[in-house]
């Protein structure tokens, strides 16, 4: 019997770094979504216990003398790397990848308000947005058995945006050639994508 991936939701917690806009999921390792995820200890019984209880289930079904890979969770360090009462929950999201069978897969990061209303950021999602995770934890036998936090959806419950972003009102308008009422052309695109939520 194939071990098939198990649900889990990750306690309220704050984000470490992360990539969590929709639109632009972070390329410099692949196409991905992640956040590392900063939960005070005191909340991750429950947690830890489901995950481990999987883990262990991922070493039956490979079998147990194989080398055994930890939780993707870390001890969360201050700023003079001293361990806190907290810990990192690392969770990701591929946002393209290739099949077994040569053919290609895409995936949609979805995000949630705190009333459970699909979210739309205004701008980059950025460190210290409160909010919790749904994974699905995939099981995998490479190099070691292990197991992997796959986001399911995101419930943004109070976002804080990165502070290195920019808006147009802080410019002023200047003379160039680079105006799109003199550059327009006709074949341009005006379509839009549509984002469909299922639930």
């Amino acid at each position: 019997m194939v071990l098939k991936p198990q649900k889990i939701i990750t306690p309220i917690g704050t984000s470490h770094w992360c990539a969590l806009n929709p639109e632009s999921p972070d390329t410099k390792f692949g196409s991905k979504w992640y956040v590392d995820l900063i939960v005070p200890k005191k909340s991750m019984k429950g947690f830890m216990e489901t995950a481990n209880s999987f883990l262990q289930e991922a070493r039956a079904e490979f079998g147990k003398k194989k080398k055994v890979n930890p939780l993707p969770v870390k001890p969360h360090l201050d700023e003079d790397g001293n361990e806190t009462d907290s810990v990192i929950i690392k969770c990701k999201l591929v946002a393209e990848g290739q099949k077994k069978d040569g053919g290609t897969y895409t995936n949609k990061l979805r995000l949630i308000d705190c009333d459970k209303k699909p979210f739309f950021p205004t701008d980059t999602i950025g460190m210290g947005t409160k909010m919790r995770v749904a994974l699905n934890m995939s099981p995998y036998d490479v190099q070691g058995v292990g197991v992997t936090f796959k986001i399911s959806i995101v419930q943004i419950i109070d976002v804080k945006y990165y502070e290195g972003s920019a808006d147009v009102d802080e410019f002023d308008v200047e003379e160039g050639n680079t105006s799109t009422e003199d550059n327009k052309s006709d074949d341009s695109d005006d379509s839009d994508d549509e984002v469909t939520f299922n639930f």
